[in-house]
């Protein structure tokens, strides 16, 4: 880019281009986050572009970032929160991410800036899902035509440590769902005892015998 050439000039001839960012600063001092850095330029260079926006309950994304501890090697085998903390990034100053707070605004202000940057050059065209949801992989086929089996724990190649991740996810909510339906049916039961405790007792109702006074 500082060469003036495309960002993907000699990347290959792709349909489209994820996981973008280079981060070797352990090698070369380089930290470039372009859908975060760069969003202007690409926008500059490929006008008519679908840009895909994959979201996630902040709480899980922090855990994520803080759960990944650079084991599964590459060129650099920090922690992923020791290489946001040490890029220079917009909405994240070099230093900024020891703290949960700050990662939860970094996430969440970059996520509605990529919305209104769409919003406001509309030859763009954003596909957002929440890659957490059951549909995820309809949403996905809906809007590439790619089928939505392609999806999943079954295709993973590098990615298998983020499905292993949220089907434990999963298993917590549907954990925590039923310890919540459990109690609302106790919740519900004690109310109705409470409310037959409380209702007053019958008043008594003479019927005369036929005939009589």
């Amino acid at each position: 880019m500082q060469a003036g050439r495309p960002i993907f000039d000699n990347c290959g001839s792709y349909d489209g281009w994820f996981q973008i960012d280079v981060d070797q600063q352990c090698k070369e001092g380089i930290c470039f986050f372009p859908q975060v850095q760069a969003r202007a330029e690409l926008y500059a260079q490929y006008p008519n572009a679908t840009w895909v926006l994959s979201t996630r309950p902040t709480e899980n994304w922090i855990a994520s970032v803080a759960g990944y501890d650079g084991s599964m090697g590459g060129d650099d085998s920090r922690a992923m929160r020791d290489r946001l903390t040490d890029c220079e990034l917009p909405g994240l100053p070099a230093g900024s991410g020891g703290d949960d707070a700050e990662l939860e605004a970094f996430y969440e202000g970059h996520t509605e800036e990529v919305r209104a940057f769409v919003a406001e050059h509309p030859s763009l065209t954003l596909v957002e899902f929440d890659l957490e949801a059951e549909d995820a992989g309809e949403k996905l086929r809906a809007a590439t035509g790619i089928d939505a089996s392609c999806w999943g724990h079954s295709n993973c190649v590098s990615s298998c440590a983020f499905w292993t991740e949220l089907e434990t996810i999963r298993a917590q909510k549907a954990e925590r769902d039923a310890e919540a339906e459990v109690t609302a049916a106790a919740g519900a039961g004690h109310g109705a005892m409470k409310a037959e405790a409380s209702r007053p007792p019958p008043r008594a109702v003479l019927a005369a015998p036929s005939g009589g006074e």
